[in-house]
């Protein structure tokens, strides 16, 4: 109550029983697949969901519509949250204040592999909770490749490109690196598919491009 701006929001809505997924940078894609996606997971599999009075707060952009890859992964990773209306949509940006509030919160979080910024990161996330994210995308990817009758070859090298993208500086030497990344696909016995992946596709296609390949390169950060 002590922002510059508290009670701007005169009659935040309160919900009986909650669970939030809305944090930090949460609409922003690495942190909302490394965090946020997370925590879903985490809150999924303890059956906070079970109850259906529980709704789940999820973030929307700023200036953007329920829609895009977090629409996506909701769809792909949430149940039937979506299809059941239990989504409450939290819009990002703005000076903070209280929009929400709750008489039972559920809050998925973890204790830090380490100290902040140790790693070069300030989000550092457990590897066990990124193995339930990728285990759900995997999975989610094998219900529609049996749907559609392919059984996936895991035959494919992904490069992951960041030509063109402003967020992140370019890679120096982008176009060696991914020549040396096709020519050591040419030489695994068998050979490996090559894919130059740019970020298109739906979320969809994406899962299923990923979970084909037999291994990725690419730079972080």
């Amino acid at each position: 109550g002590k922002f510059e701006n508290a009670g701007r929001v005169a009659k935040p809505r309160f919900v009986p029983k909650l669970a939030s997924i809305a944090q930090f940078a949460g609409s922003a894609y690495f942190h909302f697949m490394t965090e946020v996606l997370g925590r879903l997971q985490l809150l999924l599999r303890q059956g906070v969901f079970d109850d259906r009075e529980v709704q789940l707060l999820a973030p929307q952009g700023e200036g953007r519509s329920k829609s895009g890859f977090v629409l996506e992964a909701l769809k792909l990773l949430g149940g039937n949250l979506l299809r059941d209306e239990r989504v409450i949509w939290l819009k990002s940006g703005g000076r903070p204040d209280v929009r929400v509030r709750a008489g039972t919160l559920h809050y998925a979080n973890w204790r830090l592999p380490c100290d902040l910024g140790a790693d070069g990161s300030h989000s550092p996330t457990p590897r066990v909770v990124l193995g339930m994210v990728r285990d759900a995308f995997v999975g989610s990817a094998s219900a529609m490749l049996a749907e559609s009758g392919g059984a996936g070859s895991w035959r494919r090298l992904i490069f992951v490109s960041r030509f063109g993208k402003t967020m992140r500086g370019a890679l120096a030497e982008e176009g060696s690196l991914s020549k040396a990344a096709e020519s050591a696909a040419a030489a695994s016995t068998p050979p490996l598919a090559f894919q130059v992946f740019k970020g298109t596709g739906s979320l969809a296609e994406q899962a299923t491009a990923f979970r084909e390949a037999r291994a990725v390169v690419g730079v972080h950060g």
